[in-house]
C-alpha cells in the first residue's frame, strides 16, 4: 500500500506513530485515532504489531542515485571485452613435502617411555624394600619355659604359668597362712590340689593352714 492510497484515518496512525515511534493499542481511542484503521495497516505491511504495540515497519530503501551508479557499473562490465593474460613463463618452484609423522610413530616412544618409567619406578621400590631394616622379633613371654610359680614345670616360651599355677593362687595360699584370707577361697579342683601338694614352696605350716 502507497501512503498517497492512505485514508484519513489511516495517515492520523501513520503520523502519529512516526512522531513518537510506538503506541499502544489500549492508547489508540484515547488519541482519537482509529482501530481499525491501525489494523488494516499491519495488515498492509505498513505498521507492525507485537504484544499489543503498534510500530512502523523498517523498509530498507536504496537512493536512486545509488541505484543508477550500480546498474551502470554492471552495465559497463558485460560490454567490456574478455581480456586474455599471456601465460607466466618462470620456472615453477620446487615442492618439497612436509614431513608427516604418524600416529604409530608418535605412539612408540610415547609407550617406550612409559614402560622405561614403570620400570625405574619398581626398580626403586623393590631397592627400598631391600634397604628397610628387618622388624626386630619380639621377645619371648616366658624366656624360662617353666612356669613362674616356682613348680618347674615346662610350658613354653608363650606363657607363664601352667594351668592354675598363676601368681593370684600362690598369692592366695600365703594370704590364707597370714591369716588374712580363708581356707575356703582356695580352687577345689582336682589340678589345682594336685600342684598344691607338690609345688616346691609349699610347707607343712602353709598345707596346714589351707587344710590341704
Amino acid at each position: 500500500m502507497n501512503e498517497t492510497m492512505l485514508t484519513g484515518a489511516q495517515q492520523k496512525v501513520v503520523d502519529f506513530i512516526s512522531k513518537h515511534g510506538e503506541i499502544e493499542a489500549t492508547h489508540l481511542k484515547a488519541r482519537g485515532l482509529d482501530v481499525r484503521a491501525a489494523n488494516n495497516l499491519v495488515k498492509a505491511g505498513l505498521l507492525t504489531a507485537t504484544n499489543g504495540v503498534y510500530r512502523l515497519r523498517a523498509v530498507k530503501t536504496q537512493p536512486k542515485e545509488a541505484k543508477a551508479k550500480e546498474a551502470k557499473e554492471a552495465k559497463a562490465k558485460k560490454d567490456a571485452p574478455a581480456t586474455v593474460k599471456p601465460a607466466e613463463k618462470a620456472a615453477p618452484a620446487a615442492v618439497t613435502e612436509p614431513a608427516t609423522t604418524t600416529d604409530a610413530s608418535v605412539a612408540e616412544p610415547s609407550k617406550a617411555g612409559k614402560a622405561a618409567k614403570a620400570g625405574k619406578a619398581a626398580k626403586a621400590e623393590a631397592t627400598a624394600k631391600a634397604d628397610k631394616p628387618a622388624r626386630p622379633e619380639k621377645p619371648a613371654i616366658n624366656p624360662t619355659e617353666r612356669c613362674l610359680c616356682g613348680c618347674g614345670a615346662e610350658i613354653g616360651p608363650k606363657r607363664r604359668f601352667s594351668i592354675g599355677h598363676d601368681a593370684k593362687l600362690h598369692s592366695l595360699v600365703l594370704r590364707v597362712h597370714r591369716g588374712k584370707a580363708k581356707a575356703d577361697e582356695i580352687p577345689t579342683e582336682p589340678t589345682t590340689l594336685e600342684y598344691l601338694k607338690t609345688a616346691p614352696w609349699m610347707t607343712d605350716e602353709i598345707a596346714k593352714a589351707i587344710n590341704l
